[in-house]
């Protein structure tokens, strides 16, 4: 397999698994509403986002989701991507400083997800392997 088939398979590798983790996170909020607000109340400080706030918030981040997943529009879904994961790492900063309390060394977790955002975003041209993206890489030798 030559570099730019070894890149491609790695950006996808990185795609898929990001979609479904985030898929989670995202059909959590339909499936488990009052867990959802929960986590907006206690990390992001916001309360009240229950029924349908949080069912709108839901559709909204399930269609950038499998916009992004298709690859598509890659500046702005992947960019929102790296946003929501951006958001979520440091909202949870306290367990970063308590490691070994509680289920806080999961948060950890959350790092090397945050740098496959990064990394994803940043190499978004060169991720062209089921992607339906008009663009596509042009590569050099």
């Amino acid at each position: 397999m030559n570099h730019q088939n070894r890149l491609a398979l790695s950006l996808l590798a990185i795609r898929l698994s990001l979609f479904l983790v985030l898929l989670m996170w995202t059909l959590d909020k339909f499936i488990r509403p009052e867990h959802a607000s929960h986590v907006f109340e206690r990390f992001y400080g916001l309360s009240g986002v229950t029924g349908h706030w949080m069912t709108m918030l839901a559709i909204i981040e399930l269609f950038i989701l499998l916009l992004f997943v298709l690859g598509l529009f890659k500046g702005l879904t992947y960019l929102a991507v790296l946003m929501f994961h951006t958001i979520s790492v440091l909202s949870s900063y306290p367990a970063y400083f308590a490691p070994f309390s509680g289920t806080n060394l999961l948060f950890f977790a959350a790092i090397p997800m945050w740098a496959a955002c990064l990394s994803l975003y940043v190499m978004r041209n060169d991720d062209c392997w089921l992607s339906l993206s008009k663009k596509k890489t042009t590569w050099t030798h």
